[in-house]
């Protein structure tokens, strides 16, 4: 009698180590797996957690004294693994300045790092000051690019603080009497905008 012995199809996640198994079809007089000699295995050209796809599933080893086995390969689906990912950002803090705050970005599954090819980077919030817990918060969003070896989404929140002292040089201000025009300052520099000053009377 011909004994039919099919490999299952098998879909796993990448990264994680098949279990194959097997189906028979065939067996005559209630006879079972227990007529069977030799050891079932597998062969599968899966490299590991490296690439998804489809892989063939070769099953061979097993003897019959009365069923001639005919073997059928099975399909291993490798699909891509959803990661509950690690983002780290460097810096975490930016002082303001007027310009967009672009941290760098490093995406972790586990200890494993996640090519930047498998996701796209996007800043929301990266100007004005604001701390990392605000409703507005400076925000980097990580996108799936689809088709990868990862399923990855996720988003990491930052700070921009506000400017120190703006001043870089100090400006030069002389004094002047009541009966004298009052003299401009000279000199000062600033890191952002312009220098304003102002002039007030106090009782002597």
């Amino acid at each position: 009698a011909q004994l039919m012995l099919k490999a299952n199809d098998l879909e796993v996640e990448l990264g994680t180590t098949p279990t194959f198994t097997a189906s028979y079809n065939g067996f005559v007089n209630s006879e079972t797996t227990a007529v069977l000699g030799g050891t079932l295995s597998y062969a599968c050209d899966y490299p590991g957690a490296t690439e998804v796809g489809l892989y063939e599933i070769t099953p061979s080893g097993m003897t019959a004294s009365n069923y001639e086995i005919v073997y059928s390969p099975g399909t291993l689906t490798v699909t891509a693994k959803t990661a509950t990912p690690t983002i780290t950002l460097d810096p975490t803090a930016f002082e303001y300045t007027g310009e967009a705050c672009v941290p760098t970005v490093t995406v972790m599954d586990g200890s494993t790092p996640i090519p930047s090819n498998e996701y796209t980077v996007s800043y929301s919030n990266n100007i004005n000051a604001a701390a990392s817990t605000a409703e507005n918060a400076p925000t980097v969003t990580i996108t799936d690019n689809p088709g990868g070896a990862y399923t990855v989404n996720g988003t990491k929140t930052f700070t921009i603080t506000q400017a120190t002292n703006a001043f870089l040089t100090q400006p030069t201000i002389e004094g002047w009497s009541t009966t004298e025009t009052p003299k401009e300052p000279t000199g000062g520099t600033v890191k952002l905008g312009t220098i304003v000053y102002k002039y007030s009377t106090s009782a002597s």
